[in-house]
């Protein structure tokens, strides 16, 4: 037997500036690789000979992939390649679309660990009308005062600077989906095809723009396995709609979250279910398993055989959270203003939600003018409790990941009550098999 690490990830620049000096630098890309195991299957060679024909003759192995990849279909080659990406200066509604794409890796700066400035974008769609700028402007950094004074008012409630993070975290339902973020990508040669795609089907200038840079920079390393980027059908995105009216008057304000379940397998699944669990034996295998098991072990698959359907209503500070768990089908609605607004507790408790509705709707006149012209970029206005309607889809075993993150202790307010509601309703569907749907700290333990 042998396993050999023949490569991880490793940064262009500090080994680009390390060859520079030999005479004839190598090709730094990922192509070799990817040639080489397209070859496994038909070679009597072995794998280190093929990746040493692969890396000395990097034009050959362009040649081979485009012909495998895109010619025979075998798109699973174009996984092999692996690339890193750093995104700055992208706003909240664009990081939200790029991690619609499933297969890839994301971890982003988070609104709720890190105070935020007044690092904003503006789009396209506004910025060639001078007076329109001037508007839009004017309601993002209002949006953002606000921000800052509900921390500073949240954070000076409580001398513990544990505290701290809540408000950070309920003061940021106020900040606009324009805010700038930042994250870190890893993602293989077939989805980076893929998402830009999806990205550049967009109506909106700045997920066009992503998508083709995206682009550029994949292709700058790995021509051979990048192709067929130009939209075709594009999948349907929420920001293909026209944005939805702003509703008349003050917005009305809910504190939870609302979750119906619109699907379930039936309960007489579970049958089936229990005798595929590792070690099924009793009357009752589902407490056997669960009572042996840490709160870090993976439920079994077989859990994958019940399905549940869940309609969701939720801010886009929860729908933050929720985008993560791509395994589940998500399907977002578009942004919707005529839903209730998510509000925090500690806003309405400490009677700072008037000043919360107020900051929301000083931006109504400027997204309306934008909306009634059909302009795309009004949902740049819309914060992060403002609601949309979405469809979740998984299987129980995914619910089981979902429910031990969301519904710990540890996890934030919205997402937990969501959490906890998809459990209770999941309970209800199936009994015994989704009895012990929680968070790690109430691991193992029956919670209906």
């Amino acid at each position: 037997m042998l396993v050999r690490l023949i490569g991880t990830n490793v940064e262009l620049s500090p080994v680009s500036a390390a060859l520079s000096d030999l005479p004839a630098p190598p090709i730094l890309s990922p192509e070799p690789i990817a040639a080489a195991y397209a070859r496994i299957s038909r070679s009597p060679k072995t794998v280190a000979e093929l990746r040493e024909e692969a890396r000395h003759n990097v034009q050959r192995a362009r040649k081979s992939n485009e012909k495998i990849v895109f010619e025979m279909g075998h798109s699973s080659i174009a996984e092999h390649a692996v690339f890193n990406f750093d995104v700055e200066g992208v706003s909240r509604l664009a990081i939200e679309r790029i991690e619609a794409t499933r297969v890839a890796s994301y971890t982003e700066r988070s609104q709720r660990y890190v105070l935020i400035g007044k690092d904003f974008v503006v789009p396209e769609e506004v910025s060639s009308d001078r007076g329109l700028t001037g508007r839009f402007e004017a309601a993002v950094l209002g949006l953002m005062d606000a921000y800052g004074s509900l921390h500073d008012a949240l954070a000076a409630d409580s001398g513990d600077p544990e505290q701290q993070q809540v408000a950070r975290e309920d003061a940021r339902y106020v900040l606009p989906l324009a805010a700038a973020g930042q994250l870190g990508i890893t993602v293989n040669a077939r989805s980076l095809g893929n998402m830009a795609r999806r990205l550049k089907a967009s109506r909106l200038a700045e997920m066009r723009t992503l998508g083709a840079l995206l682009e550029q920079e994949g292709l700058s390393v790995a021509p051979s396995l990048i192709r067929h980027t130009q939209p075709r059908n594009p999948d349907p995105q929420p920001e293909l709609l026209p944005p939805r009216p702003m509703p008349p008057g003050p917005p009305r304000l809910v504190e939870r979250p609302s979750v119906s379940l619109v699907h379930a397998t039936p309960p007489g699944a579970e049958d089936l279910l229990a005798r595929h669990l590792p070690g099924a034996a009793g009357s009752d295998p589902f407490s056997a398993w669960f009572a042996g098991a840490s709160a870090h072990a993976k439920t079994p698959r077989c859990f994958e055989l019940a399905d549940l359907l869940f309609e969701v209503v939720c801010s886009a500070s929860c729908f933050a959270q929720l985008k993560r768990h791509r395994m589940a089908t998500i399907l977002p609605e578009p942004y919707d203003p005529g839903l209730p607004v998510m509000v925090p507790g500690t806003l309405v408790r400490s009677g700072r939600g008037a000043a919360f509705t107020e900051a929301l709707s000083r931006v109504a006149p400027v997204y309306s003018e934008l909306a009634d012209a059909g302009n795309p970029a009004a949902v740049y206005l819309l914060t992060n409790a403002h609601c949309r309607k979405v469809l979740f889809k998984c299987n129980l075993r995914e619910l089981y990941h979902f429910s031990r993150l969301r519904m710990d202790a540890h996890a934030q307010w919205e997402i937990r009550d969501l959490a906890g509601q998809m459990a209770g309703l999941a309970r209800a569907a199936l009994p015994r098999a989704a009895a012990f749907l929680g968070g790690k700290d109430a691991f193992g333990r029956t919670l209906c």
